[in-house]
């Protein structure tokens, strides 16, 4: 089967689905034939007059188009199971997305820092004990949050009941995974995450050291490797479990597609054996909410810089300032500025390196409400 995924006069794009697992999925050009179904057989799209598009121009040029169309479907559709199930062309797109995104996943590179925020109150909480948290997955704003397609044996008569023991089961396992959770991209980029977890941008962003965090985390791990394995992969199915055979917990580094806009890097530990392994420093207990959180030492020299929120208190802003001062006075504190009138490649940073700078910044320059 394949399906014609654009198409004008003169140029026809079509996605295979009939091959091999590691050859799916495959994109083919035509600029000499016209067609005028959208669904062809295989054998439809073989000749002197189809080329195979190479995977680099797929990533760059189609992926981007075929996932606004994915995501299209699913945001303004009210009715869209119902479209998917009666549009193979959809259902393709989505499977070929949901690969393509894996293997760019793997093919970036290696990000400057990670990035992490926090409310004011978390941020000075974080930088005293030099503490971060790993929560429970049940903590996370994610409602699909370690959603699995599971394996069911089908020789049981009552496959619901099976399902519903293995379900079961896994969580147990599962229950003892702990997740912190970065991004990737410069702090002037991040508006999404200032919003959401930086209490609308009142609190704090820590830049961390990636070699740092791989060794802590991931030691004798190749960096590359680290890296890919740790990105979340958005997708828009959900996956099975052979996925995850490996490692069960690596189902907490995939997310629904709708959450590509945070670029989030994971850690996820089991609260059990990585602990053990890792030889880490933590202390454990429930948040305020009741879910079970683990809080791991670091070192301030794992912090590459710190970043003041633009609509932060000067209150704040001096308290973390003194803070920092008094862990880790090496530690570059940036303030963030934002120009109204301009383009957002004007959301800037500032290098502060006092606090009687500070004080001359927020003198000159109120929060941005």
């Amino acid at each position: 089967m394949a399906f014609i995924v654009y198409k004008r006069e003169g140029l026809a794009i079509a996605l295979l689905e009939g091959l091999a697992e590691d050859e799916f999925p495959q994109v083919r050009i035509n600029q000499v034939d016209e067609f005028s179904d959208w669904e062809l057989d295989d054998s439809q799209c073989e000749g002197e007059n189809w080329k195979v598009w190479p995977e680099e121009v797929v990533f760059y040029e189609l992926l981007p188009l075929m996932r606004e169309v994915v995501e299209r479907v699913s945001m303004y559709n009210s009715y869209e199971e119902s479209i998917i199930e009666n549009s193979t062309g959809v259902m393709l797109m989505k499977k070929a997305v949901d690969v393509w995104e894996k293997r760019m996943r793997e093919k970036r590179g290696v990000p400057s820092c990670l990035l992490k925020c926090f409310s004011v109150e978390s941020a000075k909480a974080t930088l005293n004990s030099r503490r971060i948290r790993f929560s429970h997955p049940d903590a996370y704003n994610d409602l699909m949050e370690g959603q699995c397609v599971w394996q069911r044996n089908s020789d049981v008569k009552d496959e619901q009941k099976e399902l519903d023991r293995v379900v079961e089961e896994h969580k147990k396992y599962l229950n003892r995974a702990r997740i912190c959770c970065f991004s990737e991209g410069g702090a002037g980029s991040m508006l999404p995450q200032w919003a959401y977890y930086a209490n609308d941008a009142k609190g704090v962003m820590l830049a961390f050291n990636v070699d740092a965090v791989l060794k802590r985390f991931a030691p004798g791990e190749g960096k590359k490797e680290a890296i890919a394995k740790r990105r979340v992969w958005y997708v828009n199915n959900v996956q099975k479990e052979q996925c995850f055979q490996d490692n069960l917990l690596d189902l907490y580094y995939v997310k629904h597609a709708s959450w590509r806009h945070e670029r989030e890097w994971r850690v996820v530990l089991d609260a059990e054996e990585d602990v053990k392994r890792l030889r880490l420093d933590v202390k454990a207990g429930n948040n305020e909410a009741g879910f079970p959180v683990m809080d791991v030492a670091f070192e301030m020299k794992d912090v590459n810089a710190v970043f003041l929120g633009p609509r932060m208190r000067p209150s704040d802003a001096e308290e973390i300032f003194k803070i920092i001062q008094g862990v880790a006075g090496n530690v570059k504190v940036y303030v963030i500025e934002v120009d109204r009138y301009g383009t957002y490649k004007n959301f800037q940073t500032r290098w502060i390196k006092s606090l009687e700078e500070l004080k001359e910044f927020y003198g000159c320059h109120a929060p941005q409400m």
